[in-house]
């Protein structure tokens, strides 16, 4: 049954191809009354980039460039882009100065990515042939089993994405993809020979929107560094009386397809279950999440209130490589949230209970944000954790068609060593081509650091950015705000001077 499966898949994948590539010599079937859209529209780029970066740490030459990386400071992208009608289009962009996962390769002239796309019969069949896209995700909302976000994925596989229609309530799609480290052997381009990282993903769902869902999500790495292993994800979704309940199980096994015999597809313990216990029943491979939405209530003039109680549970050994989760978790947890009738306000309480890689933990955020006019706001927060003294936040925002002002102070270990920690952000349009940012930040009254930046923009296709300081701001202001433990960044004086300039146009023949 599985051979005869896979032979039918590779007879659609072929059929699919011919279709695609003789396609535009094709007449339209005689039954069809309006003849396909014709017209093909293109567009196309050139943006040149050039860039200083130099620090004062810097191990060969502090305070010069880098000599031995001289060359990713200018760079040159070309991106161009054919659409036939709404069935067909090819896109490619490629560039000087290639970065892959954060390292420069050598300087020459590489496809960087690109796609050819494809949607025939009416829609019900649309995909894509691409290379070194962000394509790897599904439409899972509490575990995700695969992301663009995960590292072994990070949008530089080779491959085919289809995604089928089946009708009005059932959908079905495939992803099949290769990753080979270095891309710049063949300038880019796929290549039909030799070895890699493999991925497999093949996904149904069947659906009465906004009844219910219900879908079955199966995938496969192949990976020389890390091995073979497949993982198995279910997930459902039941909308009763405005009530939403969201439930999702996955399993990840080490080896191939066929280990899928052995055992129960999700390998639960049912036998093993217990009422005072019900995670008894879900294995160290398992990763499993519960969620219900729209418990709400209004209560006149008062506003409304809402809480969304939630489950999840992911095992040890659940270390799967194309997704986002954390393994050796179990925990329980409470969004409890008011929102005022009559102002642009919000309280809530988020609670949660459990167990983290052996360690028992009780969380508590309570937090309070109210927008006033003029586009003021203001919020509040208080974090408490088992075992540790609680952290106070105060936020400012200040945000107008001139300005933007937004100010975190945060107080780690209350009542005890009150560690002050904050971050201000301000920026101000001086005119219509120039913005003037600066950023502050203390971490914990022990590292302070600075940004200040000037951007000109006479038009739309060219930029000007000069910037200099001892850190760059990235996600400090949301860590301050709902972090337990927010991060301390690298501190290092740096000169940073980036040009870009931009050509282009688009038209239709």
């Amino acid at each position: 049954m599985r051979k005869m499966a896979a032979a039918g898949a590779k007879n659609a994948c072929a059929s699919m191809l011919a279709y695609i590539l003789l396609a535009p010599s094709m007449q339209a079937p005689a039954r069809c009354e309006a003849r396909p859209d014709s017209s093909i529209s293109y567009r196309w780029s050139a943006v040149y980039g050039s860039l200083i970066d130099i620090d004062r740490g810097s191990s060969f030459f502090p305070w010069n460039d880098e000599e031995t990386l001289s060359h990713i400071n200018d760079r040159l992208a070309l991106l161009g882009e054919i659409v036939q009608g709404d069935g067909f289009s090819l896109f490619a962009k490629g560039s000087t100065g290639f970065r892959l996962g954060g390292e420069y390769q050598e300087q020459r002239y590489v496809l960087e990515q690109g796609h050819v796309a494809f949607d025939i019969f009416d829609g019900a069949v649309r995909g894509r042939l691409f290379s070194h896209e962000r394509v790897y995700r599904t439409d899972q909302e509490l575990i995700k089993l695969i992301s663009d976000e995960s590292q072994f994925v990070a949008g530089r596989g080779e491959g085919l994405a289809v995604e089928v229609n089946a009708g009005a309530n059932v959908s079905a799609s495939f992803i099949g993809s290769i990753f080979r480290d270095d891309i710049t052997d063949h300038g880019g381009l796929p290549s039909f020979y030799g070895g890699g990282d493999v991925l497999r993903m093949f996904r149904i769902e069947g659906f009465q929107k906004p009844r219910w869902h219900a879908g079955l999500t199966l995938s496969e790495v192949r990976s020389l560094t890390f091995g073979d292993r497949i993982t198995v994800g279910a997930d459902a979704g039941l909308h009763v009386r405005g009530l939403d309940f969201l439930t999702e199980l996955a399993r990840v096994r080490s080896g191939g397809w066929d280990e899928l015999r052995n055992g129960s597809l999700f390998d639960l313990r049912l036998r093993e279950a217990k009422l005072d216990d019900p995670v008894s029943i879900f294995s160290t491979n398992n990763a499993f999440s519960f969620e219900i939405e729209g418990l709400e209530l209004g209560i006149g003039g008062l506003g409304a209130v809402g809480i969304v109680p939630s489950y999840r549970f992911n095992g040890e050994s659940f270390t799967e490589l194309e997704g986002e989760i954390s393994p050796g978790l179990s925990e329980s947890s409470v969004l409890a949230w008011w929102q005022p009738a009559s102002y642009d306000a919000l309280v809530s309480i988020d609670a949660s209970d459990g167990e983290y890689r052996g360690r028992d933990f009780s969380n508590l955020i309570g937090s309070a944000r109210m927008r006033y006019r003029g586009g003021f706001e203001i919020k509040e927060s208080v974090l408490c954790r088992t075992g540790e003294r609680s952290s106070g936040v105060v936020s400012f925002i200040d945000d107008n068609e001139r300005s933007r002002v937004a100010v975190s102070a945060r107080l780690d270990d209350l009542g005890a060593g009150n560690a002050l920690s904050y971050l201000a952000h301000a920026g101000l349009n001086l005119g219509s081509r120039v913005t003037a940012r600066g950023a502050l930040y203390l971490c914990r009254s022990n590292q302070s650091l600075y940004n200040v930046q000037l951007e000109f923009r006479p038009r739309g296709r060219f930029l000007l950015r000069a910037v200099m300081g001892s850190f760059t701001p990235r996600y400090e202001g949301l860590m301050l705000d709902n972090e337990f433990d927010p991060y301390q960044p690298s501190k290092d004086r740096f000169v940073y001077l980036f040009t870009r300039i931009w050509f282009g146009a688009e038209g239709e023949k």
